[in-house]
């Protein structure tokens, strides 16, 4: 973004692609279903100065209404009819309105908001892991042994479909 690069380019399909993608992986963390998730209340926590739930709020309504679903003004595109010389007529032309991205600011504001919630989901996690060694140390080696053991199988195309069980 700082080069400046014409954002009707390919730079501009780049920047528009990482933003995109910066959103919808923002929103999944906020997103309940078979993982944990973060919560608002957890954005309202962080040490951050500003309109930082203002913020957040934004971010997932331009992934849900701009990226995910197209249902917004930032995405338009309309058929005009543009007067030409007089002898010429009338010609047709289009007009497309995109939003690309923020600008550099809101893309570091992004940057630093997501920072401090893996601040956040990371104590939460030492938490966790110390917690799971408390309970370790306080088994016999008799039970120890007798849990199942970890296995991962790596899926196939065939399951791109499928649900995570």
């Amino acid at each position: 973004m700082a080069k400046g690069d014409d954002p009707q380019g390919d730079s501009g399909i780049v920047i528009r692609g990482l933003w995109a993608a910066a959103l919808v992986a923002y929103k999944r963390c906020f997103s309940d279903g078979k993982r944990s998730f973060l919560s608002d209340t957890d954005v309202e926590s962080l040490p951050l100065q500003g309109e930082v739930v203002e913020w957040h709020r934004f971010l997932k309504q331009m992934r849900d209404k701009h990226i995910a679903h197209s249902v917004n003004p930032f995405e338009e595109v309309r058929v005009l009819l543009f007067p030409q010389q007089a002898a010429e007529g009338v010609g047709v032309g289009h007009v497309l309105v995109k939003y690309m991205s923020s600008d550099e600011g809101g893309v570091r504001q992004l940057g630093d908001l997501a920072n401090h919630l893996l601040e956040l989901v990371h104590g939460r996690a030492e938490e966790q892991w110390n917690a799971l060694l408390r309970t370790a140390n306080q088994m016999s080696p008799e039970e120890l042994a007798a849990l199942k053991p970890y296995t991962h199988v790596i899926p196939g195309a065939e399951h791109a479909n499928s649900a995570r069980r």
